[in-house]
Protein backbone atom coordinates (compact mmCIF):
# COMPACT_ATOMS: atom_id res chain seq x y z
CA UNK A 1 0.00 0.00 0.00
CA UNK A 2 2.75 2.06 0.61
CA UNK A 3 4.25 1.96 -2.73
CA UNK A 4 0.86 2.85 -4.31
CA UNK A 5 0.45 5.92 -2.11
CA UNK A 6 4.35 7.08 -3.90
CA UNK A 7 3.39 6.38 -7.14
CA UNK A 8 0.00 7.84 -7.55
CA UNK A 9 1.04 11.45 -6.36
CA UNK A 10 4.40 11.27 -8.96
CA UNK A 11 1.36 10.02 -11.87
CA UNK A 12 -0.16 12.80 -10.75
CA UNK A 13 2.86 15.50 -11.30
CA UNK A 14 3.69 13.64 -13.88
CA UNK A 15 0.37 14.06 -15.98
CA UNK A 16 -0.06 17.64 -14.83
CA UNK A 17 3.45 18.56 -16.04
CA UNK A 18 2.99 17.02 -19.81
CA UNK A 19 -0.84 18.75 -19.90
CA UNK A 20 0.83 21.81 -19.32
CA UNK A 21 4.26 21.58 -21.78
CA UNK A 22 1.09 20.14 -24.51
CA UNK A 23 -0.70 23.75 -23.38
CA UNK A 24 1.99 25.85 -23.86
CA UNK A 25 3.43 23.99 -26.89
CA UNK A 26 -0.11 24.39 -28.11
CA UNK A 27 -0.20 27.87 -27.83
CA UNK A 28 3.66 28.92 -28.88
CA UNK A 29 2.28 27.21 -32.24
CA UNK A 30 -1.08 28.43 -32.95
CA UNK A 31 -1.42 31.72 -30.92
CA UNK A 32 -4.28 32.41 -29.49
CA UNK A 33 -7.84 33.73 -30.60
CA UNK A 34 -7.08 37.46 -29.71
CA UNK A 35 -4.09 37.50 -31.83
CA UNK A 36 -6.05 36.12 -34.76
CA UNK A 37 -8.08 39.43 -34.25
CA UNK A 38 -5.11 41.22 -33.54
CA UNK A 39 -4.39 40.06 -37.40
CA UNK A 40 -7.88 40.87 -38.75
CA UNK A 41 -7.86 44.32 -37.69
CA UNK A 42 -4.50 45.04 -38.59
CA UNK A 43 -5.78 44.40 -42.34
CA UNK A 44 -9.00 46.18 -41.76
CA UNK A 45 -7.09 49.34 -41.19
CA UNK A 46 -4.96 48.40 -44.22
CA UNK A 47 -7.70 48.19 -46.48
CA UNK A 48 -8.51 51.03 -45.17
CA UNK A 49 -5.67 53.10 -45.89
CA UNK A 50 -5.42 51.98 -49.27
CA UNK A 51 -8.78 53.34 -50.17
CA UNK A 52 -9.14 56.27 -47.97
CA UNK A 53 -8.25 60.08 -49.13
CA UNK A 54 -6.80 61.17 -45.50
CA UNK A 55 -3.53 63.37 -45.81
CA UNK A 56 0.11 62.13 -45.74
CA UNK A 57 0.52 63.36 -41.98
CA UNK A 58 -3.19 61.13 -41.18
CA UNK A 59 -2.04 58.14 -42.90
CA UNK A 60 1.63 57.97 -41.31
CA UNK A 61 -0.06 58.71 -38.08
CA UNK A 62 -2.35 55.84 -38.57
CA UNK A 63 0.33 53.76 -39.77
CA UNK A 64 2.75 54.37 -36.50
CA UNK A 65 -0.74 53.30 -34.32
CA UNK A 66 -0.76 50.17 -35.95
CA UNK A 67 2.36 49.22 -34.95
CA UNK A 68 2.38 50.34 -31.66
CA UNK A 69 -0.89 48.37 -31.11
CA UNK A 70 0.69 45.36 -32.69
CA UNK A 71 3.59 45.59 -30.37
CA UNK A 72 0.27 45.45 -27.61
CA UNK A 73 -1.01 42.37 -29.65
CA UNK A 74 2.58 41.07 -29.09
CA UNK A 75 2.48 41.46 -25.36
CA UNK A 76 -0.53 40.22 -24.85
CA UNK A 77 -1.88 43.40 -23.90
CA UNK A 78 -5.40 43.59 -26.07
CA UNK A 79 -6.81 46.05 -24.59
CA UNK A 80 -3.82 48.51 -25.05
CA UNK A 81 -3.57 47.08 -28.72
CA UNK A 82 -7.74 48.10 -28.98
CA UNK A 83 -6.98 51.58 -28.07
CA UNK A 84 -4.41 51.97 -30.81
CA UNK A 85 -6.68 50.47 -33.41
CA UNK A 86 -9.75 52.78 -32.74
CA UNK A 87 -7.05 55.50 -32.71
CA UNK A 88 -6.52 54.61 -36.02
CA UNK A 89 -9.93 54.29 -37.07
CA UNK A 90 -10.87 57.00 -36.06
CA UNK A 91 -8.01 59.04 -38.56
CA UNK A 92 -9.42 57.00 -41.34
CA UNK A 93 -13.27 58.06 -40.77
CA UNK A 94 -12.22 62.00 -40.58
Amino acid sequence: MKTLALVVPSLISITFALSFNALAANTATTGNSNSGQCAKMVNSINDGLKSSSISAADRKRAQALVTEALKRCKADDYSGADSYFIEALKLLHK
